[in-house]
């Protein structure tokens, strides 16, 4: 069974008195100063790690690693863990691991979004070359008709059209 809370818990802050207030504000900033003490030592922790694994990919592989970059085609320079890392992935890839696959696409940036992210600025290149084009063939005249935003808009250029007096004016032959 719970048990039933005094009504001493209930006081609010303002209805004790300056001694409890005191003693109450001390163990919160104790508690405070824990959890920012923890929260120091977890981010160095993670800093240190970081830097663990930075350093440890970074370095020239050896043995067998060194020699299977140098299959792989790559110079000395270049024969770090890393390379050894991404490579055996490859391989597991084509093998057929669909978790290769994905974590090796993810890392070069050959995600969905970024597939149509690139998609929308071809677009975009492609329409800007179409205005640039028209406006050539037409000497600059005409009309770009876009609804404001870049997004998803639907652009229309439309030739400039002769005034009827100038068709007027103009012998047909």
């Amino acid at each position: 069974m719970a048990k039933k809370k005094s009504s001493e818990n209930k006081k609010t802050f303002a209805d004790r008195t300056k001694e409890e207030r005191k003693e109450i504000s001390q163990k919160g900033n104790k508690k405070s100063q824990e959890v920012k003490k923890k929260k120091k030592e977890y981010l160095e922790q993670n800093i240190a790690i970081e830097d663990f694994v930075d350093g440890l990919l970074k370095k020239t592989a050896v043995g067998s690693d060194k020699e299977f970059l140098k299959e792989m085609g790559y110079e000395d320079g270049q024969c770090i863990n890393l390379n050894v890392l991404l490579n055996r992935l490859y391989k597991l890839g084509n093998r057929g691991s669909l978790k290769a696959m994905e974590l090796l696409l993810t890392l070069g940036g050959y995600t969905g979004e970024e597939k149509r992210r690139n998609a929308e600025e071809d677009r975009k290149n492609l329409e800007s070359k179409a205005r640039i084009k028209m406006m050539e063939i037409n000497g600059g005249k005409g009309m770009d008709l876009t609804s404001g935003d870049d997004e998803g808009s639907v652009v229309i250029y439309l030739p400039e059209i002769e005034s009827e007096e100038e068709a007027e004016a103009e012998p047909s032959k």
